[in-house]
């Protein structure tokens, strides 16, 4: 376990390092810009300037998230929740990147669906799968979050009618040694923390959670909260 985060944290370093060279590669042509009373550029470099702000943020927010867990800092308060309001806060969260690439989103919950869990902890793993959902699904595609109730156990999962993973890609999902990224059909950045994050804080509700794909075919991703 120990050669695996040793693992990781090079894998979050390389991360780290290549936005922040982009940001502070255009940071100088941007200062050289405005030193020289040019502005010609300027609209160009601050959106690349944004980019990697927003995408180191979003790795910099999900290590921490993930550090305190492993670190015990995170208050694990598990009670009787509404599925459903999670799935609805989330939808509103993704409406707008959902109606730029005009995705449709459906939900599938049976009434009344109630769980024992953590709620900041469920709503962080739903809340991650739907959005890499959107980011892997192309202009005018369907992304379904559905529940059921099976031997005991709530089984959640998210589909997409997306460009799917590889056999290869499929083995490394949920690894912490092999934590890797690629970009959305929108050119969509992300940072590879995500479903090693949904992994931790399914297991800690004595959960699992596993992906099923083909490439081109879209994918699915289940995750169990059982009884307590």
């Amino acid at each position: 376990m120990n050669a695996a985060k040793d693992r990781f944290f090079s894998i979050i370093a390389h991360d780290l390092r290549s936005p922040f060279n982009t940001m502070l590669g255009f940071g100088e042509m941007l200062k050289e810009e405005v030193d020289n009373g040019k502005t010609e550029h300027v609209k160009e470099y601050t959106h690349y300037l944004y980019s990697g702000i927003l995408k180191t943020y979003n790795l910099l927010s999900e290590l921490l998230d993930w550090a305190n867990l492993q670190r015990q800092k995170v208050a694990f308060e598990p009670k009787i929740i509404d599925a459903e309001s999670c799935v609805d806060e989330t939808f509103q969260i993704l409406e707008l990147s959902a109606q730029n690439k005009k995705l449709t989103l459906v939900k599938l919950i049976p009434e009344n669906t109630e769980l024992t869990a953590d709620r900041n902890m469920f709503c962080t793993i739903v809340r991650n799968l739907l959005s890499n959902a959107v980011k892997f699904t192309s202009e005018g595609g369907t992304i379904t979050f559905s529940a059921k109730f099976v031997n005991g156990e709530h089984v959640f999962t998210v589909a997409d009618t997306g460009v799917g993973i590889s056999p290869e890609n499929l083995e490394r999902l949920f690894k912490v040694d092999e934590s890797f990224s690629t970009a959305g059909t929108n050119e969509e950045s992300g940072t590879g923390l995500g479903l090693i994050l949904c992994k931790e804080l399914v297991e800690k509700h004595g959960g699992v959670i596993w992906a099923e794909s083909e490439t081109g075919k879209g994918a699915e991703f289940h995750f169990t909260i059982p009884l307590p």
